[in-house]
């Protein structure tokens, strides 16, 4: 369930949406007549379970990306499979090192408690970086510093893997502590680096499952998949985000401050289980981005205070006849949610609406914004996680949320 959750079938079939050939490579060797044709290699996350690659391979891949090819490949966190070693005489070849270290952040970077779901926004000028605001890791690795291109905070450390003597009690993820120890590199540290090799292009990234379909388009990890793979293959046009974002109907915004995340809050508070339940279902997307064309936006909660900017753009919305859901309020019974007060400063006293599971807000020529002031918890404590099927309580109060969502799509 792990491998189906985390697969890349949403940034694949995209791409062969775009009219690009993929052709995986599953039986014999790498060699230069497979990648005759190829406009980019790709190597996923490699484990234990597969052979190193051979010489012959390695010679291969470096004699095409040194005659023009790109290559993309993911790291991870620590030398979690067994990746790093697996993967230390290619890099070699290419000039690159590896590194066995987890990259963990403190607040505000982080999205949950932990230090290892982080937030990333500080970039180096690149085409691959163009018009990436941040991205997001669930638990990844640092990449060579000479290349880099994507960093950590300055309060950022690299979390060393733990090994105990005969192996008792370790997991192939291969975690640390989690702890600042002695010894460890701190400061701002790579997670993504790009380098040209000859006439080649070659990009990596460390971490796998930003880009699973689960997390794909959460902040802007989809943008960095897109301009990775048009900078690699020389596409442009593939980095054209707007029409990745129009892919697929109906398309919702999950409202999401990274500071204080909630779609990407793997804790108990959290929301990130139900992010991951209605992208199953739509075309979903959690961002800050409210500038961007969608059928509906969700709220986690009442309690965001908004930009002026950001309000015109919700004004914006539901004068364009689309409507807001809220999922639940933390007001007084006599209390004003903080969204709607502050849309009604620059709107008006919107007409209210009460039914016995939701308030409905409505403004004339517009949208309403709706506010299910009833409904059941949605957090990661009462939604099970994505690898589980819910239970008959749990799936009634998700097709609850489908059905009010079916509705105020339309």
């Amino acid at each position: 369930d792990y491998h189906h959750l985390y697969g890349f079938r949403h940034l694949f079939r995209y791409l062969e949406s775009r009219g690009v050939t993929v052709e995986e490579i599953t039986t014999g060797p790498i060699d230069k007549n497979k990648l005759a044709d190829a406009g980019m290699l790709f190597i996923n996350l490699t484990s234990m379970d597969m052979p190193p690659f051979r010489m012959s391979e390695i010679k291969a891949i470096k004699q095409y990306v040194e005659n023009g090819g790109g290559l993309l490949v993911v790291t991870d966190h620590s030398n979690c499979y067994y990746h790093a070693y697996k993967l230390t005489q290619l890099f070699e070849e290419l000039g690159m090192e590896l590194t066995t270290e987890t990259a963990c952040d403190v607040a505000p970077q982080t999205l949950a408690n932990g230090n290892g779901w982080i937030v990333i926004n500080r970039f180096q000028p690149h085409a691959i970086t163009e018009n990436i605001e941040a991205i997001a890791m669930m638990t990844g690795g640092t990449v060579d510093e000479r290349y880099g291109i994507g960093f950590t905070s300055d309060s950022a450390w690299g979390d060393q893997w733990l090994v105990h003597p005969y192996g008792e009690g370790d997991t192939p993820g291969f975690y640390g502590n989690w702890t600042l120890d002695k010894g460890e590199r701190t400061g701002k540290l790579a997670v993504m680096l790009a380098k040209k090799v000859g006439r080649g292009r070659i990009f990596v990234v460390g971490d796998q499952n930003m880009w699973g379909d689960a997390f794909c388009n959460y902040a802007d990890n989809y943008k960095l998949w897109l301009n990775s793979v048009a900078w690699l293959t020389g596409e442009k046009q593939l980095a054209d985000s707007h029409q990745y974002e129009e892919w697929k109907k109906p398309r919702i915004i999950l409202y999401e401050s990274y500071e204080k995340a909630a779609w990407g809050n793997c804790d108990d508070d959290g929301f990130f289980n139900l992010f991951a339940a209605l992208g199953r279902k739509y075309w979903t997307f959690a961002s800050n981005n409210l500038a961007s064309d969608a059928e509906l936006i969700i709220f986690a909660d009442d309690r965001y205070v908004l930009s002026k900017i950001e309000i015109k753009r919700l004004i914006q919305h539901l004068k364009g006849g689309r409507n807001i859901i809220i999922l639940g309020s933390s007001r007084s019974v006599t209390g004003k949610p903080a969204l709607i007060a502050q849309l009604s400063e620059m709107l008006s006293e919107p007409r209210i609406q009460e039914y016995s599971q939701e308030t409905a807000y409505h403004w004339p020529d517009a949208g309403s914004v709706v506010l299910l002031k009833e409904s059941p918890g949605f957090t990661n404590k009462i939604i099970p996680h994505p690898q589980q099927r819910p239970g008959e309580k749990q799936k009634a109060d998700l097709d609850y949320l489908m059905s009010r969502i079916e509705s105020y799509c339309k």
